[in-house]
């Protein structure tokens, strides 16, 4: 694999996957598609924090790793189903990036009134396709009623904070601050509207299966590009644990290439799975309780590579070599073993513009 790392100065792109710029999305009809938005069930008031967290123990932790990076690295969990975000470090600079492909795909099937986009939501999902997230967004109307449609869906899943129509600039470069990140993440396997893209974000191909994509079973999606900085690296997702479920926002930002940022990421996966007994944990509501004797499977494994390529665009999405199945103990990864190091052996000569 190749990271093309190049700087497109004047294409805005949501990941390295794609190529169009987010500026360039054609307007829909006046007329959108009737919503059939879901609105999200809360519970009469805020769930208490599950027994046997322990936010001194994940704070200590989380800052010798934190320490250990000269960027800025930052973390929030929320038990799934809702609850207070524990937030570790801090990101001057939350730019969505990719990351906000979510909530749109899930803006664009409520709308998709005819069941035509899920092809192109998982095109957008599992492999990051960014005219598969272009055409998903401008189903969604002109441009104030597609940044209406997914503010909804931010809003319905437990973020009231994040909007696109107050942003005033392309969807892929709003903020989205991390502890939102996780209240919103915390609500996707519970909300019906949300199943779905829920389902492709265990799909995620193997070159973006870095971060979270090492728990098995984990749902995820993430993102990345330039920063004040230099290169911010993030993702979302929901990850498995003995105890039960936890929704994850993490993103690294720093002066150095997007691979680091990946491996970054997977080490604050490997954190997570080593405090995994420490974790606020919860399930949706009406979901059957996590048997106390319930174990997970063995971790995935993921290498940094020199480098990742940026594929052409294709008219048919690469196959994926994640199980579209949830994995079990039984079942080990077909990856080979390695450990993440925190530098990949070679260097990219330039810097991804988006991801």
């Amino acid at each position: 694999m190749k990271v093309v790392l190049a700087l497109g100065a004047a294409l805005i792109l949501l990941t390295a996957c794609g190529s169009a710029p987010v500026a360039d999305v054609p307007p829909a009809p006046e007329a959108a598609p009737t919503s059939r938005a879901t609105p999200l069930r809360r519970p009469s008031s805020s769930p208490e924090p599950p027994a046997g967290v322990d936010s001194q123990r994940l704070a200590t932790g989380f800052e010798t790793l934190a320490a250990s990076y000269p960027g800025e690295l930052a973390l929030a969990v929320v038990p799934v189903g809702g609850g207070d975000p524990l937030v570790f470090g801090s990101v001057t600079e939350p730019v969505a990036w990719s990351t906000i492909k979510v909530p749109i795909s899930i803006a664009a099937l409520r709308n998709d009134t005819r069941g035509r986009l899920e092809p192109t939501m998982r095109a957008a999902i599992t492999w990051s396709d960014n005219g598969s997230a272009m055409k998903l967004y401008s189903s969604l109307g002109r441009t104030a009623q597609a940044q209406n449609a997914v503010d909804q869906v931010l809003h319905d899943l437990g973020d009231p904070n994040t909007s696109l129509i107050k942003s005033s600039v392309n969807f892929g470069e709003a903020t989205w601050e991390l502890h939102d990140q996780a209240r919103f993440a915390a609500q996707l396997p519970c909300h019906p509207d949300a199943q779905a893209v829920y389902e492709a974000m265990d799909d995620v191909i193997e070159e973006q299966s870095w971060g979270l994509g090492i728990f098995p079973g984990a749902h995820f999606k993430g993102g990345w590009g330039i920063s004040d900085r230099g290169t911010l690296v993030r993702q979302l997702g929901v990850i498995e644990t003995a105890k039960g479920n936890v929704a994850v926002a993490v993103a690294y930002d720093s002066d150095d290439s997007d691979v680091v940022g990946f491996v970054a990421l997977t080490e604050v996966a490997q954190w997570l799975a080593a405090n995994a007994d420490a974790l606020p944990v919860g399930q949706c509501p009406g979901a059957t309780p996590r048997p106390e004797a319930a174990t997970t499977a063995p971790l995935r494994t993921w290498t940094p590579e020199p480098t990742i390529e940026e594929p052409e665009p294709a008219t048919t999405a690469p196959r994926s070599t994640r199980s579209t199945t949830r994995p079990s103990s039984s079942k080990p990864s077909t990856r080979k073993p390695a450990t993440p190091t925190r530098r990949a052996t070679a260097q990219p000569s330039a810097r991804s513009t988006k991801g």
